[in-house]
Order: C-alpha cells, then sequence, then structure tokens
C-alpha cells in the first residue's frame, strides 16, 4: 500500500490502540472512458484542429489550475474504448469537471463517454474501526484478553490504518502499464450481505493483503463505488510489466470474494500516456494528405 502525504493538512497518525482516525476523510474517485467518434473531420481547418488539440492537452494536464489534485491519462488497448481518464481528489467537482470541459471543448463533438465509475476511497461497508472489531472478536467467542484477541487486534488495526492512510493519499503509484476492473457482488446463496460481520470483514482482509503482497511491485488502489453505479468496488492496477498485472489479476479471481461472492468487469487495460501522446497513438486530427 502507498503513503504519500495528502494535499490536505496532515493528521497525527494514530497509534495502534487508538482508532480515532476520522474514516470520513476520503477522496472523490472518477474512472472515465471514452472513444472518439471521428479521427479526421474532413470539414475541420487547420485552425480547428490545432485548437482542438491545444485544448486537449490543456485540459487533461496533471498540473492544471482548475484540475483534480491527481490525475492521469491512458492510452487503451483493445476496442472497448481509446482512452481513459483517472483523477482523485477531495471534491467531487474537481473530478467530475475534466469531463464536462472534454465534452464542452473544442474537440467535445469527438469524443463520446463509453463508461464512467464514480467511487471513494476508504474503507467500506466490510471494515469498521479497531474499536468495534475487538467487540466484534469478543462476541465471536474470543477471550477479550487473550494473545490471539490481542494478535487478532492489532493486525486489524495495522489494516485499518494503512487503508485511512491510503485514503487521504492523493497521489498515484508509479507503473506504466495499468488496468481497471468493477468490482460487482454477486447474488449468492448465502448472501454476501447477509453472511456474519466477522466473516466478511476476514474475507475482505484476505483481499486486502493480497494487494500488499503482491509481485513484483504491483500496486493496487481499491475504491468502494459510492452508489451512482450497480458496482460495488473498483480495483486499479500499476506495474512496470503487463505480465505482472495478469499474474495478480489471475491470482485475485482465486480469492474467497472474488471466487464465491463477486465477479469482474467491466474491465480496461492501458498504458500511461499523456494527452499529446494519446492523440497521436490514435492517429486523432492528423490532417488529410
Amino acid at each position: 500500500m502507498s503513503s504519500f502525504p495528502a494535499t490536505a493538512t496532515p493528521q497525527p497518525a494514530a497509534s495502534p490502540q487508538d482508532d480515532g482516525i476520522d474514516a470520513t476523510i476520503a477522496l472523490h474517485v472518477s474512472h472515465t472512458f471514452y472513444r472518439f467518434r471521428s479521427r479526421n473531420p474532413l470539414q475541420w481547418s487547420q485552425q480547428q484542429r490545432a485548437q482542438a488539440e491545444e485544448v486537449f492537452c490543456d485540459i487533461l494536464r496533471p498540473d492544471h489550475p482548475d484540475g483534480p489534485a491527481a490525475l492521469q491519462t491512458w492510452y487503451l488497448r483493445g476496442g472497448l474504448a481509446d482512452f481513459g481518464v483517472f483523477a482523485k481528489d477531495s471534491s467531487p467537482f474537481a473530478v467530475e469537471g475534466i469531463r464536462h470541459r472534454l465534452l464542452a471543448s473544442a474537440i467535445g463533438e469527438l469524443l463520446e463517454p463509453v463508461f464512467a465509475f464514480a467511487s471513494m476511497t476508504g474503507p467500506g461497508e466490510h471494515l469498521v474501526p479497531p474499536r468495534e472489531f475487538a467487540r466484534v472478536l469478543t462476541d465471536g467467542g474470543m477471550a477479550t484478553h487473550s494473545a490471539e484477541h490481542t494478535t487478532a487486534l492489532e493486525d486489524y488495526t495495522r489494516t485499518w490504518t494503512e487503508i485511512i492512510a491510503d485514503a487521504r493519499d492523493p497521489r498515484i503509484p508509479s507503473g506504466r502499464n495499468v488496468f481497471f476492473s468493477g468490482i460487482r457482488v454477486r447474488d449468492t446463496q448465502p448472501s454476501w450481505h447477509s453472511l456474519p460481520l466477522l466473516e466478511r470483514i476476514e474475507i475482505m482482509t484476505q483481499l486486502m493483503e493480497l494487494g500488499a503482497r503482491s509481485p513484483e511491485n504491483v500496486s493496487e488502489q481499491l475504491t468502494r463505488g459510492s452508489g451512482f453505479a450497480d458496482l460495488d468496488y473498483g480495483m486499479t492496477l500499476w506495474s512496470a510489466r503487463p505480465e505482472y498485472l495478469s499474474a495478480f489479476i489471475t491470482a485475485r479471481k482465486f480469492s474467497t470474494f472474488i471466487s464465491k461472492y463477486a465477479t469482474l468487469g467491466p474491465c480496461f487495460a492501458g498504458i500511461v500516456q499523456d494527452a499529446s501522446g494519446i492523440l497521436s497513438q490514435c492517429r486523432v486530427l492528423k490532417a488529410a494528405h
């Protein structure tokens, strides 16, 4: 898991005995994927092409004054979409504003949004503060001051603290190769939501630990759906090599949560690329000869 400083005023780190971390401090996240409707509009003049390219590159530059705290653009492989925009900020207006500026700009008529997922960082419904987790352990029959109880609580508190730190972290992991997949809870028997809280916590902790032990420097960010789509979570991966991502995704499919209670998709794979590179690779706004 990453441990970068947040854009907001840093909060003091909590000790393992103190679960007073404000779990409501999280970042809004947006994954938006686009297809180019047209790549070379013949009726456009050279001036129109130049203006469209300029505004596209300006809106999608990471240091744009009106942009989010973190922004990354992806050139996508396969035919589902041509490029993707990943953004994080404490304000939903900052992350959603990119889409509106693009569609309202000189290049907007060439763009077709294919898929979007609005989510947030931070713990989902399956993770409770450590103090509540201690009660869950006790209610499950574990003696409060036993070595087993102490070890379980310390391990959980460590995971919780890392998740909260990641929730406030605006920076984007390194890695040229990227992958995104939605995660949707399946309609199973027994239902995921009917499982005892302790069992759900154990299953999701296993999922988190798999990410922490990821091979070959695969970085992962799990975000929770904010209720605007039928996806429950989003999984975003970064790595220096695509085969590392493939190995990680395969391992994830065998986790208890994915194999028994959830399904992956839609999925997008690509390469980190700036806006100018996206236009070049997609052969967009190239003058006809």
